[in-house]
This record gives C-alpha cells, structure tokens and sequence, in this order.
C-alpha cells in the first residue's frame, strides 16, 4: 500500500516536472531566475507533498502512513509472539518453550525496523531490548534468564501495545 502511494507521489512529482519542461515558456533555460524559478516550483510541490504524508486516521493518530501502517503492523507481530506463554511456561512451570524463539526474533527484528512516530520510539527501544534479552536467554536455553527476560518483556510489551492502541485510537494509555 505504502509502496503504490510512493509510486503515486513520486509519478505526480515526475507529471508536474515533465509538464513544466514542455509548457512553453516554463522550461528551464541557462537564465538564473529561470532555473530558479524551476527550483521554487519543485520545492512548493515537494512541500505539498510532505503536507500530504502527515495525516490522522479516523481514530485520531497524528503521524505520517508509515508511521501508522508499520505502528499497526509491528504491534500486531509483537501481540502475536505469545509472551504471556513464554512468561507462563518458564515461571509457572519452569520450562523454556524454545518453539517460540523464531516468533521473538521476529518481533525483535521489527520492533527495530518498524517506522515509529517520536512519541512512542523510546518506548519501543525499551521493548525491543527486553525482547532482544528475551530472544538471547531462550536461545542460550538458561532458564533463569528466561524466567525474568520473559516476565520483563511480557510486561513491557504489554504496556506498549496499550500505548501504541490508545495512539492509534487518540485515547490514553491505560497501564497493566
């Protein structure tokens, strides 16, 4: 989706640019205030544009759709990990569910890789360190490690997704 809305604004770009070379009188010549002139255009339209990428959806979320779409879509990974299971099975029952190690190297990988707007990218630090502990105990199979990188990273990750819905929607956070 993000992708065709790239392509769709840089094909704009690409139309303007190409209009403005063929309109007589709007071609760029060697004259300064010509190219000039080009330039000022391409800048207003670039600016357009970047009014265009910052957008609310209906819930009330200020952030550009990257930041919306990949908030929406790391959070989902991250909710589907099944941490309250990993928690579960190392301090309930004293066992590393080691089945779950690529499902939390995934969620590591795009917590850090996921577009996050300003107001919760120090939380997903957080997250994202604590899932990486996480990951780093279930594979060293140590499950005193495990025991408390899982308790850790539940809770965080708990808390976050609370905090990244409540963004999403324009609420508040509500806390575990």
């Amino acid at each position: 989706m993000f992708s065709k809305i790239l392509t769709v604004r840089t094909a704009i770009l690409g139309i303007f640019i190409g209009a403005l070379l063929v309109i007589p009188g709007c071609a760029p010549t060697s004259t300064q205030s010509d190219v000039q002139d080009l330039q000022n255009r391409v800048k207003d339209l670039e600016h357009q544009l970047e009014e265009m990428g910052a957008v609310s959806n209906s819930g009330g979320a200020q952030g550009t759709h990257a930041e919306i779409a990949g908030s929406i879509a790391a959070i989902y990974i991250v909710d589907s990990v099944g941490l309250h299971g990993i928690d579960d099975a190392a301090n309930k029952e004293e066992r590393i569910d080691a089945t779950k190690l690529s499902a939390v190297r995934k969620a590591v990988a795009v917590t850090k890789a996921a577009p996050w707007p300003e107001k919760l990218k120090h939380d997903s630090e957080a997250v994202a360190k604590s899932l990486s502990e996480l990951e780093k105990a279930i594979a060293a199979n140590d499950l005193t490690s495990v025991k408390g990188a899982a308790k850790d990273a539940h809770e965080r990750a708990h808390d976050f997704s609370n905090e990244v819905y409540a963004w999403l929607s324009g609420a508040k956070a509500e806390s575990h």
